[in-house]
């Protein structure tokens, strides 16, 4: 199959263009149905797909001379888009790039990210067919995709994440506003809670799905010698040697694991079991990943102290 694709350059046509190309030569193996032997953005080719434009909003499809798929697009919105839309410009004014633009009171947009477009394109490709097929959009407000944005600024400072499912608008509009990023913002500093055993971090944190946080231990230094009610943990030691031991309360049996980052494993610190890690090395730290099924609450910490 030789595709041509054909409209006005912009983010439309290189999105669509680096997606098929990927597949012409083996770099995405997703699409296994599909034998593609050129891409170009001329014609020729015996596949054409031709882009809405701003006189005919319609995206068809045309293999042989025969339409297989006409479809008509909403607001496309996609990464790379330079073109200074709507979308661009509430991206970069979240990110603190620019200025937000004006838009009407209770504004609402029905979007349809690129993405979809071209899952949809590659399905006809493939002879799927059916309404099954037709890519997801979404209507939203203007104010609803500006708090959403807003929400994503804060993360630098808060660590937090919002709930995005895979298929969810949150989940693609994360995506797309990262794709605006501007260089300072790329790369932010991490809290360091530091004291005489060594360094403790948080990275991220969810609302329901827990936080992630690294610790550092120096050397001969032992952290943790506590327990948790209902709060559990999963440590994977990523640099360095060292010993988890768990015991459960009441009970003298201790359980040892010896845990290097040349061989990584990940150890759950079960609730009822108190727990520590000990640095074994004499001379390097030990560098730990750490996974809590919730955030740390202060005001309710489920953590008591118990040596093992």
């Amino acid at each position: 199959m030789k595709i041509s694709v054909l409209g006005k350059d912009g983010f439309i046509k290189k999105n669509f263009l680096e997606n098929l190309q990927a597949i012409c030569d083996g770099r995405n193996r997703s699409r296994a149905e599909l034998s593609i032997s050129s891409v170009s953005d001329v014609e020729g080719g015996d596949t054409l797909i031709i882009l809405p434009s701003d006189d005919d909003s319609f995206l068809r499809v045309r293999n042989e001379g025969k339409e297989i798929l006409c479809y008509r697009t909403p607001m496309l919105i996609g990464k790379w888009d330079d073109s200074g839309s709507l979308m661009q410009r509430l991206c970069e004014a979240a990110a603190g790039a620019a200025e937000r633009p004006g838009y009407s009171d209770g504004e609402v947009l029905e979007l349809l990210f690129i993405e979809d477009l071209i899952k949809t394109v590659l399905d006809t490709l493939e002879g799927k067919t059916g309404e099954e097929i037709l890519p997801k959009t979404y209507k939203v407000t203007v104010d609803s995709v500006i708090e959403a944005l807003e929400a994503f600024s804060r993360l630098n400072s808060t660590l937090f994440i919002r709930e995005m499912p895979r298929d969810s608008f949150s989940y693609k509009l994360y995506s797309l506003y990262l794709s605006y990023l501007p260089e300072k913002k790329m790369s932010y500093p991490v809290k360091m809670n530091t004291d005489n055993r060594g360094v403790f971090s948080e990275l991220i944190k969810t609302e329901s799905c827990g936080q992630v946080s690294v610790n550092i231990a120096k050397p001969g230094v032992t952290r943790g010698q506590h327990w948790h009610n209902t709060k559990w943990e999963i440590f994977i030691v990523v640099s360095g040697h060292g010993l988890i031991r768990l015991r459960k309360i009441g009970s003298d049996r201790v359980l040892n694991f010896e845990v290097r980052g040349e061989d990584m494993r990940a150890v759950i610190m079960l609730p009822g079991y108190t727990h520590s890690i000990t640095n074994l090395e004499k001379d390097r730290d030990l560098v730990t990943v750490m996974f809590a099924n919730e955030q740390f609450d202060s005001e309710n910490p489920d953590t008591f102290f118990e040596e093992v």
